[in-house]
């Protein structure tokens, strides 16, 4: 990776200056994302509970060239224990995931969750991810007004996010109580109305051709019939 921004830290009383990446092509993102998979995947079974602090350690892994010496063992592999002691004094990976190319960070996020999925069988609730990829998508817009993004309609909806915090059921509420959803509704229940109306109106067709049929006059029978309909009902005598 090119370090191409400057940070400093402070980490047991010794402040040091550091560089760090805002970017990372497609193999590096890949590596990254194998990384953080393999420490939460393993041999022994799933361990979410290291999800966040497995990418911030990588995150400061690939993205840094911050030597061993502050979570790495002589081997160069992190040790994640040390990692998080480091990171909750620093805040290095913050510092990273705050200014880290917004697409390159939408794509090592949503990787990571898709290869754990693949690999365990296991996947977020699908209105939440929804939710939540609706919110990025937002987020990175707001500033793309010349796009015909409404911005008063965008911040209400932040808004209205924000008033209910972020876990699962608050993002649910969030935009259920958004202007965005009640507008989505409305124009559910209006095509669900034209329905409607389109198959009453067919029903009320076809019910006419119907009447019409039936009130047609039955056609007279002709001499032919009346003979057919003779020599049909006639009763043969059986000499005993």
């Amino acid at each position: 990776m090119i370090f191409t921004e400057n940070g400093t830290y402070t980490f047991n009383g010794e402040t040091k200056d550091y560089k760090y990446a805002a970017t990372a092509n497609l193999s590096e993102q890949a590596a990254l994302v194998n990384a953080v998979t393999n420490i939460v995947v393993t041999e022994q079974g799933y361990m979410p509970l290291l999800l966040d602090a497995a990418l911030r350690c990588m995150l400061v892994k690939f993205f840094t060239p911050i030597g061993k010496e502050p979570f790495m063992d002589d081997n160069g592999d992190a040790d994640i224990d040390l990692f998080v002691e480091f990171d909750n004094a620093t805040g290095v990976s913050d510092v990273i995931l705050n200014n880290m190319d917004a697409v390159v960070r939408d794509n090592i996020l949503t990787s990571i969750d898709d290869n754990i999925a693949y690999k365990t069988g296991i996947r977020k609730d699908g209105i939440s991810t929804a939710i939540v990829e609706l919110i990025k998508v937002l987020t990175r817009k707001i500033d793309s007004l010349d796009e015909g993004l409404d911005k008063e309609a965008t911040m209400n909806f932040i808004n209205k996010f924000n008033e209910f915090g972020f876990d699962d059921e608050s993002l649910v509420n969030a935009y259920m109580n958004s202007e965005q959803y009640k507008e989505n509704v409305a124009k559910v229940v209006d095509a669900k109305n034209e329905k409607i109306r389109e198959l009453q109106q067919k029903v009320n067709a076809d019910t006419a051709k119907n009447v019409v049929a039936d009130k047609k006059p039955a056609k007279k029978a002709t001499a032919k019939t009346r003979k057919n309909a003779d020599s049909d009902s006639s009763i043969e005598v059986v000499k005993g």
